[in-house]
């Protein structure tokens, strides 16, 4: 696009060309135009001059005829009104083209000035395509500029993105494989309890031997008023492998449950940084209460003896304590 400076010239090289194409068609007109007006003051004036001279001669005829008596001069004076008349009928034809000549002039200024306003006209929308072709240049320009930030920015995303995904990956990993180490803890530490379990199972049967061979009579004493306490063992260990009731408590990953100390209510904790409270009737689920106020994650739970307080810690290294009558921070 030309710039505030360029503008100029091509309206002065549009106006001249338009000059040469609405004047040139019509030279030739107004230089006849002009010949003919000339032409016509020249009759005008020989008209003039040929009045004069007939007047001369009419007065010089009529001197002669009243002083001679003689009609010699009259066919010259004939001819010179034959003359003049076809003077004054080129006069009158001369006036004639002058006024369609005029006419013609006036109909083409009329023209013109049709034709000037219309390039005034056309000049002044040139101008306002012209202005907006600048600000739409200038807005263009402004959003390219917006557009090259936003491909920086998406390129930077994609970055960030990538190193979260590979981030993740490696977390995933160590996380399957914390699995799989929990895995393998509960397994020994099963197998631990058991061996143990046999172990004072063992020890139990011995010392019922021992009191059976040596004969000891309780009467009517009872165990607790013995001065040895047989510690009492599970015979079996087990680990549950059907659940017995599911539900979705949280909007996210639950991480802590906890019942309270009476075993009629439990909470639950999550990724929604949220603590729910639950009870359990007849295999139907009931939500008593949403505890909020948490900016994080909850991860641990657990109530006061006397069930009137939870405290939940969370993952922005803070703990925090609800009632849970009326469900409220303290």
């Amino acid at each position: 696009m030309a710039s505030s400076g360029e503008w100029k010239p091509n309206i002065l090289v549009q106006i001249k060309r338009r000059n040469h194409v609405q004047v040139q068609p019509f030279l030739r007109l107004i230089q006849t135009n002009n010949k003919l007006q000339d032409l016509s003051s020249q009759l005008q004036s020989r008209n003039v001059h040929l009045q004069v001279e007939v007047d001369m001669l009419r007065e010089d005829g009529g001197d002669q005829h009243t002083r001679q008596g003689s009609m010699g001069n009259s066919s010259t004076v004939h001819a010179l009104e034959q003359k003049l008349y076809r003077l004054q009928e080129e006069l009158t034809e001369m006036h004639k083209k002058r006024g369609e000549n005029a006419q013609a002039i006036i109909n083409l200024n009329v023209l013109l000035q049709e034709k000037e306003r219309e390039i005034h006209r056309k000049e002044s929308v040139l101008s306002e395509a012209m202005a907006n072709i600048s600000a739409l240049q200038q807005e263009k320009r402004t959003l390219q500029a917006i557009v090259t930030e936003l491909e920086e920015a998406n390129q930077t995303l994609k970055d960030e993105h990538q190193a979260l995904q590979m981030a993740f990956t490696a977390q995933e990993e160590k996380y399957r494989k914390a699995q799989e180490d929990n895995s393998e803890l509960v397994q020994r530490w099963m197998e631990l309890k058991a061996r143990e379990a046999d172990r004072w199972n063992a020890e139990n049967a011995d010392f019922i031997r021992y009191m059976g061979n040596n004969n000891f009579v309780l009467g009517s004493q009872t165990l607790n008023s013995l001065d040895f306490i047989v510690p009492v063992v599970c015979a079996e260990v087990s680990v549950p492998t059907t659940a017995q009731f599911k539900f979705d408590a949280h909007d996210g990953e639950v991480y802590s449950i906890q019942w309270n100390y009476s075993g009629g209510l439990f909470a639950t904790g999550g990724a929604d940084r949220k603590i729910k409270l639950w009870e359990i009737h007849g295999g139907q689920r009931e939500n008593k209460g949403t505890l909020v106020g948490s900016n994080a994650g909850i991860t641990s739970l657990d109530f006061s003896a006397d069930d009137t307080k939870i405290v939940g810690a969370s993952n922005d290294f803070a703990s925090r304590v609800w009632t849970v009558l009326n469900q409220r921070l303290q």
